[in-house]
């Protein structure tokens, strides 16, 4: 019904909104304007049943009224005052038109308007009434769908950012369900050589690994510490493949953790010692001030070569690779290859805590891939 720019979900919440609104008020036309202080330009999000022409006459004359009205009030309670009735900007053939309005302030800076409109205003006092009764859940459905469109932004945002990454990054539960998954980790799991799927949630395809993993992932997100997890919330796992490189998964714990049933509690990190993370890896070898063979050495050891696997790729004795090593040591303020490793995999796969995903009520993880949240109404 919703004709409008939005996504899918923001159309059927629309819909759903204009249809109610339609039929408690008996108004068959219908359009969501959004309203910014900052410019005089309003935007038509969504229309119903209405020319276009129509709808922003009536976006222009709400705009024009928020300047001396005081719609942009900062109060919590809905602006719509008397449901202000009047006559809008109509087609030559048509004489008059009234409409009702339901203003709604989001924020310090806008509003959001929920017009209803019809040509024959026979009654109008009773639609004007009976769009009094409505107010408070109109205003409380407009919120919703504003924070729900927010929302859906951020998640949005954060997705795209996580895209750009060749690592593969899976926020989980604490049963391990997976409440997001970034298109690198969508594809590991599309392969199916090292982990899968697993009902809603990710495993390994080798039986070891996949009791180490789920061991990991069990502990860290339930605070518990043992011999599959680090004292520092994460844990270090190679994961076995078929004729190509282990992958190397980081399983850490989310900063404030929830172990509740569908909280993203754990981030799982995974990296293909096949795709070339240099840029990352190097720059931060670099701000260790490591040189360029010791970085060599880094970069090998990360792929999970051993050390003389690595010094016969670089052509050098194992006893000067274990020098470049203790260098390297020194310069990283680390003792043991592992924690090496750990701490350059950490400089390129982190999450930061004001990047904490929203928590998620069902075990369905596809809808968030494009940023989308479940219908209300």
């Amino acid at each position: 019904m919703a004709r409008s720019s939005t996504t899918q979900w923001d159309q059927l919440a629309l819909n759903s909104l204009f249809d109610l609104v339609i039929r408690h008020v008996d108004c068959p036309m219908a359009v969501l304007t959004q309203h910014k202080a900052d410019s005089e330009l309003p935007e038509v999000i969504a229309i119903s049943h209405m020319a276009d022409s129509l709808a922003h006459g009536i976006a222009h004359s709400i705009q024009q009224a928020a300047a001396y009205d005081d719609w942009r009030s900062e109060s919590t309670t809905l602006r719509c005052g008397h449901f202000d009735i009047e006559n809008v900007h109509l087609p030559d053939r048509v004489r008059s038109a009234r409409r009702i309005t339901f203003s709604c302030p989001v924020d310090s800076a806008s509003f959001l308007a929920l017009s209803v409109c019809r040509f024959d205003t026979d009654e109008w006092a009773m639609r004007a009434l009976a769009a009094q009764g409505i107010h408070s859940w109109v205003e409380a459905y407009l919120r919703l769908f504003w924070e729900a469109k927010l929302h859906r932004g951020r998640a949005a945002a954060l997705a795209e950012g996580l895209d750009l990454f060749d690592f593969g990054t899976f926020l989980l539960d604490a049963d391990g369900n997976i409440i997001f998954a970034n298109v690198r980790a969508l594809h590991f799991l599309e392969l199916g050589n090292g982990l899968r799927r697993a009902g809603q949630s990710v495993t390994a395809t080798d039986f070891d690994n996949a009791v180490r993993l789920q061991t990991a992932i069990h502990h860290l997100a339930h605070g518990q510490h043992s011999a599959a997890t680090e004292i520092d919330g994460t844990s270090l796992i190679l994961i076995q493949r078929v004729n190509a490189r282990p992958l190397v998964a980081v399983v850490a714990r989310l900063p404030d953790a929830s172990p509740a049933h569908g909280s993203a509690a754990i981030a799982l990190y995974v990296l293909d010692p096949d795709v070339d993370a240099r840029p990352l890896a190097t720059a931060l070898c670099r701000a260790h001030g490591l040189t360029i063979s010791e970085t060599e050495l880094v970069m090998r050891l990360v792929k999970g070569l051993t050390i003389d696997a690595a010094a016969r790729e670089m052509h050098i004795q194992p006893q000067t690779a274990r020098a470049y090593l203790k260098q390297i040591f020194a310069k990283t303020d680390t003792h043991r290859q592992t924690d090496l490793v750990r701490m350059i995999l950490r400089g390129v796969v982190h999450i930061r805590p004001f990047a904490a995903p929203p928590s998620n009520g069902g075990t369905d993880f596809a809808h968030l891939r494009a940023g989308q949240t479940p219908v209300w109404g």
